[in-house]
């Protein structure tokens, strides 16, 4: 249909790698699909990809607005906030990255199959400090309960883990488990 095509040649872009073309073909649109929140999560993938993450953040808590639970648009809208934070100035940055972990936390409770948003959430704590959400009890917490819902995602984060707290010959074994089975 007519009305699709935008979307249609929007999401062609975006998966050539061609965002400003996207971005440009959804900013057209925009006007007359306002309310339409797979756009808004298009245009903020696009510009997320732009580096834009002020316009990415706009366009994706316009789409987490539009369509609250859904948990890929959560799970992105906390990825820009992430990228925001590490731009901005502690204080502010604060604020980011407590924003991020309250996105990655909605992501995975409305739907805990989602492995990207449960490892975004895992990564997030296993590097971010305690004062905004972060911790290793906190990360090995959310690895178990992904290994109950997935064994390979969950052994996989477990590696990630052990890889990022420098306990390589654990990890290693992981890793050797994983390629095992």
């Amino acid at each position: 249909s007519q009305a699709e095509a935008p979307m249609v040649e929007a999401q062609r872009n975006y998966n050539a790698g061609r965002y400003s073309r996207a971005v440009d073909a959804l900013t057209r649109e925009a006007p007359s699909s306002h309310d339409d929140a797979s756009l808004y999560f298009l245009l903020g993938q696009s510009y997320y990809q732009l580096g834009e993450f002020p316009r990415a953040i706009s366009s994706l808590e316009r789409a987490v607005q539009l369509s609250p639970r859904t948990s890929e648009y959560h799970d992105w809208l906390g990825k820009s906030y992430g990228r925001q934070a590490e731009r901005s100035m502690f204080l502010s940055a604060m604020s980011w990255a407590r924003k991020t972990h309250k996105e990655f936390e909605v992501a995975v409770q409305l739907n805990p199959n989602n492995f990207e948003a449960q490892r975004d959430l895992i990564r997030y704590e296993m590097n971010a400090p305690g004062m905004v959400g972060g911790g290793a009890d906190k990360a090995l917490k959310h690895i178990e309960d992904l290994e109950k819902l997935d064994s390979l995602q969950g052994q996989l984060a477990r590696g990630e883990f052990l890889t990022t707290k420098k306990d390589l010959e654990k990890a290693d074994a992981v890793f050797a488990k994983i390629l095992e089975s």
